[in-house]
């Protein structure tokens, strides 16, 4: 079974609704005209890792449009220097590459070394939209159900940002 596949199977198994839509490269390409067909705000997903050898780990959703200010958040959470990930830390710890990283990813985090920071102007709007596993789809589902379901499925803790 495929990512995509798993990810659906998820959804289905923790009775989440969902929507989803493809899309061409071309159209990928243009956010706003994703953002229209799936009737949700474009988000952003950022991995970033400390640079000391401990290596904490941090997914940061925030809308498309929003400025992330990594000194206020290394401020606010008394974090030492963080940079983004590499191609292959993507790879080796989500199992995804960049400009598709998604929550759902974090399936493949076992040993729950990445924290999920999600900002509270994503989680007031009524959906949520990721990848599933699938740079050429979008899947949105219920904010509500993202919250109850699939986050403790992941087993990872939520931090309002």
């Amino acid at each position: 079974m495929n990512g995509e596949e798993k990810c659906y199977e998820i959804l289905n198994e923790l009775g989440i609704d969902y929507y989803k839509v493809e899309y061409s490269i071309e159209e990928k390409n243009n956010p706003e005209l994703i953002d229209e067909k799936i009737g949700v705000k474009g988000i952003k997903n950022l991995l970033f890792k400390t640079r000391n050898l401990k290596k904490d780990m941090f997914l940061i959703v925030l809308p498309r449009e929003k400025r992330f200010d990594t000194k206020a958040f290394r401020n606010k959470y008394n974090i030492t220097k963080i940079e983004m990930v590499d191609d292959t830390e993507l790879k080796d710890y989500l199992n995804t590459i960049n400009g598709e990283v998604s929550v759902i990813d974090l399936i493949y985090d076992k040993e729950k070394k990445i924290k999920l920071y999600i900002d509270e102007e994503v989680l007031k709007e009524e959906y949520f939209r990721f990848h599933p596993f699938n740079g050429l789809i979008t899947v949105r589902i219920k904010t509500k159900d993202l919250i109850d379901k699939l986050i403790p499925y992941l087993d990872h803790e939520l931090i309002i940002i």
